[in-house]
């Protein structure tokens, strides 16, 4: 998780932010359901969420996404980057 928000941080400073703070939450659940003294259904659930807010000069903007954790790629994180970055660029 560590990696991942370097890599975040990196990223924002890349596309132009001066300043740049992220953090990253995994829930995990787990629930099973029994039907007539026997187990019916079992379900598994691991999300993640990122929330990036970064800095222009005086200007600031945030994003946010979540995703389940197999699902958290490269393309989520350029598309919660991307819009963050560009409206602080917009701001200054």
């Amino acid at each position: 998780m560590l990696d991942l928000l370097t890599d975040v941080l990196k990223r924002a400073k890349e596309r132009g932010a001066t300043e740049a703070d992220a953090f990253l939450m995994e829930n995990r659940a787990f629930s099973a359901q029994v039907r007539l003294g026997r187990v019916d259904t079992v379900k598994h659930a691991r999300e993640q969420h990122l929330s990036l807010r970064v800095f222009s000069g005086k200007s600031a903007a945030a994003a946010s996404t979540s995703a389940s954790v197999a699902a958290f790629a490269s393309e989520i994180i350029r598309s919660t980057l991307r819009p963050g970055t560009d409206v602080c660029r917009l701001r200054s």
